[in-house]
């Protein structure tokens, strides 16, 4: 059964209300690494468009960081990020390490915030994992760059896709729960599924995981990971870095 990341601790919507989308006070917002993926991209493409709220965890106080909070070196707590994206009208959600999956998608939705979701040619990962879904879906964040650009003229247009959004991500949350459910009373009450289950061929040939997980990047990401395999591996002598406990890695 697949399984979403869903949402980090401190991010859960609860009671609060949510604010039209057309009313909020960025029309994007994103924080985070901006130097990996298909981030830099995202921040290149949306520089223009405003107002908005970007801050690169990585480099706080470069020149991509802008907001209220541009002099502030620490990062944002859970409550204060949760509190930007109920002010944001968009949440551009660019792939995270090595996949397009990441806690953002989800902790948008808590909000009310409207994902911006990507896909490649060879993978439309979120309809794969989340069927037919409501997100605005781009293979470019330029296209990105342009659906923001129509749809903002239109205030009706943005608060109907808020709320087809906000309605799909409660019908999604019921629904999956008793698929979870059923799914595990199945699983419990027979163990031979386990034992019988078939593995595909594909997934039996050298090599099978990273061609799956290089289906996730564009060739700019391509490049990019390539780049800072190259930069690790003449650094310190091997292609990845083990993760320490304790160490974040987004």
């Amino acid at each position: 059964m697949k399984m979403p990341l869903g949402y980090c601790s401190g991010t859960a919507r609860g009671g609060r209300p949510i604010q039209r989308a057309s009313a909020r006070k960025y029309l994007w917002s994103f924080v985070g690494g901006v130097n990996k993926s298909s981030r830099p991209d995202m921040a290149k493409a949306l520089a223009a468009v405003g107002p908005h709220f970007l801050r690169d965890t990585d480099q706080p106080s470069g020149p991509a960081a802008q907001g209220p909070l541009n002099g502030n070196p620490q990062p944002l707590s859970p409550a204060e990020f949760s509190g930007l994206l109920f002010d944001s009208t968009f949440s551009p959600c660019p792939m995270g390490n090595v996949n397009l999956e990441c806690f953002r998608v989800y902790e948008a939705l808590e909000s009310g915030s409207i994902p911006i979701v990507e896909k490649r040619w060879s993978l439309d990962y979120f309809k794969g994992l989340l069927g037919d879904h409501p997100l605005p879906t781009v293979r470019s964040w330029p296209e990105a760059r342009r659906m923001i650009g129509r749809i903002v003229e239109n205030p009706a247009q943005i608060d109907a896709l808020q709320e087809r959004c906000v309605s799909w991500r409660d019908r999604y949350k019921q629904e999956y729960s008793a698929q979870a459910g059923e799914f595990l009373r199945i699983r419990s009450a027979d163990s031979t599924v386990w034992e019988t289950s078939p593995i595909s061929f594909a997934q039996k040939l050298p090599g099978w995981n990273a061609l799956e997980l290089a289906r996730h990047h564009d060739l700019p990401a391509l490049f990019r990971r390539a780049n800072r395999q190259v930069s690790r591996l003449r650094r310190q002598g091997k292609l990845r870095v083990t993760h320490r406990p304790g160490v974040k890695l987004d």
